[in-house]
Formats: structure tokens, C-alpha cells, sequence
């Protein structure tokens, strides 16, 4: 895993993981202290938290079975991710998160099976999935499979204000 500073003059990228393991799915807590990752340096993807940016100072693995997706809450109180104890019946789980200074959390606890229709190989190989919490942390967004068929292009447009006065005028 690496890290990009944005700031100055010139993007710089620096190692924060050099493992021979597979990791992925990065997500630092909102108070930027802790980065929640998966890794399959178990032998299967699991969820790991480690302080951020000096990832070397711990390290907890939060997820006890397979899991992917590490999603923090807005307060960075609960950490979700998928989970899926038997790598078929999928779901999301939760950790409470009692970040002082060090890292604490509960047992997870799982909070809703991943309908029949949204289970997949996307939900159970990739490190990030297929869903998002919304700020309150009272419901979820999981895709379907097939609900996407293909990827929307982003369109950027530079120097868009340029245009206004043409655009204006055809009115």
C-alpha cells in the first residue's frame, strides 16, 4: 500500500506496506488516525486496522472469518465490512470501535444476511465491494448482481467557465 501527499508542488508516493501478502481496500477513520484495510496474510481476506500514517506502531485484525470491505461510520465509532464465515452466506457486520490512544473494538456482530440476489463473486473475492452506509448508519446501499452492466465514464470538463457567455447567449 502507498500513500500520495497532494500538497506542494509535486505528488509524492510513499510505501506504508511492503508485504508479500495481497492488501487492498484502504480506508482511513474520519478523525484520520487508523487505517482499516484487508489483507490475506491469514490465508484468507480478513480486516485489519493498524494507526495511521505509522502503520507499524499495532496492528488488529477486527474480522474474525473471511471478510471484505471495511467501511467506517461518519463518527468513526463502527467499522462495517462484509463477512462471510462460510465464503457463501455473506453479510454485513459491525465493530464498535473504541479509538483512544490505542485501538480497541468489539466482538463483531452481524447485522443482515446480503440478499440471494446481491450474492456474488464480486461480494466474496474483491477487497472492496459493493456496498455504502449511510451517515447515520441506519441503512445501506448493496448492489445487485448485474445491476451494473458497465462502467459510466466521467466526463471532465476544463475551463468550463470559458463557455458560460456562449451558452448563456442561446438563450
Amino acid at each position: 500500500m502507498k500513500t500520495v501527499a497532494l500538497s506542494g508542488t509535486r505528488a509524492e508516493a510513499s510505501l506504508l506496506s511492503d508485504t508479500s501478502y495481497r492488501e487492498g481496500a484502504a480506508t482511513v477513520s474520519p478523525d484520520g488516525r487508523w487505517l482499516a484495510y484487508v489483507s490475506n496474510e491469514s490465508g484468507a481476506p480478513k480486516v485489519y486496522v493498524r494507526p495511521f500514517p505509522n502503520m507499524n506502531a499495532g496492528k488488529w485484525q477486527v474480522s474474525a472469518d473471511f471478510a471484505t470491505t471495511p467501511k467506517w461510520s461518519t463518527d468513526g465509532r463502527q467499522l462495517y465490512f462484509i463477512d462471510s464465515p462460510k465464503q457463501s452466506d455473506p453479510g454485513v457486520a459491525v465493530v464498535d470501535v473504541l479509538a483512544g490512544s490505542t485501538f480497541s473494538f468489539s466482538k463483531p456482530k452481524r447485522l443482515f444476511n446480503v440478499p440471494p440476489s446481491v450474492r456474488g463473486v464480486s461480494l466474496l473475492r474483491n477487497f472492496s465491494g459493493e456496498f455504502e452506509v449511510s451517515p447515520d448508519g441506519q441503512r445501506f446501499l448493496v448492489v445487485r448482481n448485474g445491476a451494473v452492466t458497465a462502467r459510466p465514464n466521467l466526463n471532465v470538463v476544463l475551463n468550463w467557465t470559458a463557455e458560460l457567455p456562449r451558452l448563456v447567449g442561446r438563450r
